[in-house]
């Protein structure tokens, strides 16, 4: 699997990553997050912009909910589920 950064960021929730804290996070992305300056700082606090594979995807805290291990998704969910196996849920 190959995880690239993306310097962009989703547009809307599709998905949740859950069970995973910060450093769990980042060790599967690979990287820290890149795109937390394009959002709200209000209400985002670590964001991932990433090409799964060459698929858009995005993954961010959505007002601390990173601190109890669930993260907002967007992107190809196929790859997401992939990428993170039992802890990917579709929808919301």
């Amino acid at each position: 699997m190959n995880i690239e950064p993306e310097y962009k960021v989703g547009s809307c929730r599709t998905a949740l990553v859950h069970g995973l804290n910060y450093m769990q996070m980042r060790e599967k992305i690979g990287f820290d997050p890149n795109v937390t300056h394009l959002d709200d700082p209000m209400k985002v606090d670590a964001s991932w912009g990433m090409k799964v594979d060459g698929k858009f995807c995005a993954i961010w805290s959505y007002k601390g909910s990173g601190t109890h291990s669930v993260w907002s998704a967007y992107g190809d969910h196929e790859k997401l589920a992939e990428l993170f196996g039992p802890h990917f849920q579709e929808g919301y």
